[in-house]
């Protein structure tokens, strides 16, 4: 049992209830504490429950409560015992122990958190990431930039032709990021790379650096195709286009359409040009991943200087507010030097009232300081001899109890090796363990015999009703047919009837008698059950409850009685 409370304190404590330290039992669990452990169970596992864990202070609020909670066990928990709100409020152990039972098996169970993919894989994380935001962004619907709101408070981003910077750069292909803009490399990168692959797939050259954000609604100028939005309507056209074309028809067998063409390139060519093909990819690719590490670079680098300048702007920003506050004090220079002159005269001839007011007070203070010294050496000789002293005799306390103690667990070992020595083994507990299973084998092997000749008794009890029931009727019929003729037959007929239903009676009385007796072994569990239960105690409690109702009943009859009269 403690096990299992344990179990469920530290359960409960998960779920977020407040439970102290000191409670290792539901014996000590209060009416709060049960409400709240279940309420909160309930609610873990199904969210959407509304229940107050706190309890009401009006009693009729309580069992409404409790009620409610019982019914929310029943049907979310699956609890399907007895169940009501007096378990709740005055509830034994075993009670509360099985409700909690049922409701921690129904918890939640958390399962294993699964690797990120970022912690994986942080390139893959990074262009998941990249395609999600744009597949949202396409499919927001497009606004012009006089419509949105934020347009004001947003930067515009232009983009720069990027090949004609390489050209002009000795024809080193990384172009130097610090001559660019903020505002112009991430666009024109995007802008090149589209051009990339528009070139690549469609045959169509995008025009870089020729794309604006218009500033002014007057310039209704109409886009071209160089735009971002047009790039895009010509890939999607040319992707329907694709779709909308007839596949080729199949070629024609060599039987009919005679000796092939040798224009045509073999297998082992197309092979060749694929592979051809794969490793420039490959080596774009690599320039590529070269390109991106060294804009990476070009990236810290310049962020590093950004921090490097914001310090250095930070300390010319406080130069220039002290500048300022000297500058404020140029005007009136003559005025300002005199109050200086002033001020610093008051301050000295303060100073000097300061320090003669300082000598008064020090020496009443140093003689004091003197004295105090002292006799504070005369004490400190008087102290050391007490402690001392006092040590000496706290030694002497200690060797008398070591004394004593020594003695005493001398008495003890003498006493110990006095007891008799139990010789009881393992061996020992092991042959009582068998000697008790051998008793119970030997208990049921009994059991199956008393069994066994219950049913042969019952099975002769039987027979020998069968031979009553068949001889009563032979002989009622001998009888009655004598009885037409003689007297004495009549009697004797008589006398075998009200035997007949003698014996009948007899028998169900014992059958009666038996029956009375098992319902009365039954009763007699039911009520050591009962007993158990403590019902007496549950039924003052509800007693003193009805009290407390029927006391808060007319204290509301008063005040509404007054609140009309009123």
């Amino acid at each position: 049992m403690e096990e299992t409370d344990g179990i469920i304190i530290e359960s409960l404590r998960k779920v977020g209830c407040d439970i102290e330290d000191e409670v290792t039992s539901l014996a000590q669990f209060t009416t709060e504490i049960v409400i709240e452990g279940v309420v909160k169970c309930l609610v873990s596992i199904q969210a959407d429950l509304q229940l107050n864990h706190r309890i009401p202070p009006n009693l009729p609020a309580r069992y409404k409560l409790c009620m409610e909670i019982a019914k929310a066990c029943k049907d979310v928990a699956g609890y399907k015992g007895d169940l009501g709100y007096e378990t709740f409020l005055h509830g034994s152990q075993t009670e509360i122990r099985n409700v909690f039972a049922v409701l921690i098996q129904k918890l939640p169970k958390v399962n294993e958190q699964p690797i990120a993919d970022s912690v994986a894989d942080p390139f893959k994380h990074t262009m998941n990431k990249i395609q999600n935001d744009i597949l949202r962004q396409l499919h927001q619907p497009w606004l012009p930039s006089f419509c949105n709101s934020s347009f004001e408070n947003t930067l515009q981003f232009y983009s720069v032709d990027l090949t004609k910077k390489a050209a002009n750069s000795s024809g080193k292909v990384l172009v130097q990021l610090s001559t660019i803009p903020d505002t112009q490399m991430i666009p024109s990168l995007i802008e090149k790379h589209l051009s990339e692959l528009a070139a690549d797939k469609y045959k169509y050259k995008f025009p870089v650096g020729k794309v604006g954000i218009i500033k002014n609604e007057k310039k209704n100028s109409t886009v071209a195709l160089n735009s971002r939005f047009s790039l895009i309507r010509l890939l999607q056209y040319a992707d329907a286009d694709q779709k909308k074309k007839k596949p080729a028809p199949p070629p024609k067998p060599s039987h009919l359409s005679g000796a092939s063409k040798t224009d045509e390139p073999t297998v082992e060519e197309q092979c060749q040009q694929l592979t051809v093909v794969l490793e420039n990819l490959e080596h774009d690719l690599n320039s590529k991943h070269t390109e991106f590490a060294d804009i990476t670079e070009e990236v810290a680098k310049m962020k590093s200087m950004i921090e490097c300048k914001e310090v250095e702007q930070n300390a010319k920003r406080k130069e220039l507010e002290r500048q300022e506050k000297l500058y404020a004090l140029l005007p009136d220079a003559p005025a300002h030097l005199e109050r200086m002159k002033t001020l610093l005269k008051s301050n000295q001839g303060k100073m000097a009232e300061l320090e003669e007011q300082w000598l008064e007070i020090k020496k009443p203070l140093d003689d004091d300081y003197k004295i105090g010294l002292s006799r504070h050496e005369n004490s400190a000789g008087e102290k050391l001899k007490a402690t001392l002293e006092q040590t000496v005799m706290s030694l002497r306390n200690i060797v008398e109890e070591i004394r004593t103690k020594e003695d005493a667990i001398q008495k003890l070992q003498t006493h110990i090796e006095s007891l008799p020595t139990s010789g009881l083994t393992r061996t020992f507990y092991t042959q009582r363990i068998l000697s008790i299973v051998a008793n119970v084998k030997k208990q049921n092997e009994e059991m199956h015999r008393v069994l066994e000749d219950v049913k042969s008794v019952q099975r002769e009890i039987n027979s020998i009703q069968g031979k009553v029931e068949r001889t009563f009727t032979v002989t009622d019929e001998i009888i009655f047919r004598m009885a037409k003729s003689d007297e004495t037959a009549r009697r004797i007929y008589k006398y075998l009837i009200s035997l007949q239903t003698d014996c009948s009676d007899i028998q169900q009385l014992v059958k009666d008698s038996g029956n009375l007796s098992r319902e009365i072994k039954d009763l007699e569990e039911q009520a050591e059950t009962e007993l158990r239960k403590n019902i007496a105690i549950k039924l003052r409690r509800l007693q003193s409850d009805l009290e407390q109702i029927r006391k808060e009943n007319q204290i509301l009859e008063e005040r509404v009685s007054t609140g009309i009269k009123n």
